[in-house]
């Protein structure tokens, strides 16, 4: 366990190198943000749905959708999907893979990023 002052943060944080390139990538950054927070959601389409389930067929398993023993208790019909069936055991292969099968030739020369190591990740290493 590595144990830190108060002072000792304080002075890690000052003492980090700010140049133009990181100043100018995190202004980019809040920029697209702001973008994103400003503009209205997108419409999804049953085109969008069908066309998505069309690119992933080969690659993602159809698992099933079963009722809930819940379902009595609450007093509504509720269905568990079993996507923990998966090959990573996460629905996030089915996100991870329409959205691999939609870059274009260049994005794809440039590759991927995951921001975590959870299932998002597991699933574009999984389909990349």
């Amino acid at each position: 366990m590595i144990k830190m002052r108060r002072g000792d943060v304080d002075a890690a944080k000052s003492s980090s190198p700010v140049n133009e390139e990181t100043a100018e990538a995190s202004s980019s950054v809040e920029t697209r943000k702001a973008a994103a927070q400003s503009s209205r959601p997108s419409r999804i389409t049953f085109e969008d749905i069908t066309a998505a389930a069309y690119r992933i067929k080969d690659r993602v398993l159809r698992t099933v959708c079963e009722r809930s023993h819940l379902s009595e208790k609450l007093e509504m019909e509720i269905y568990f999907k079993k996507d923990f069936m998966q090959y990573t055991g996460s629905f996030k292969e089915r996100g991870a893979r329409n959205t691999l099968k939609q870059l274009s030739k260049e994005q794809k020369s440039l590759g991927v990023i995951a921001a975590s190591a959870g299932n998002h990740a597991l699933a574009l290493s999984h389909h990349g």
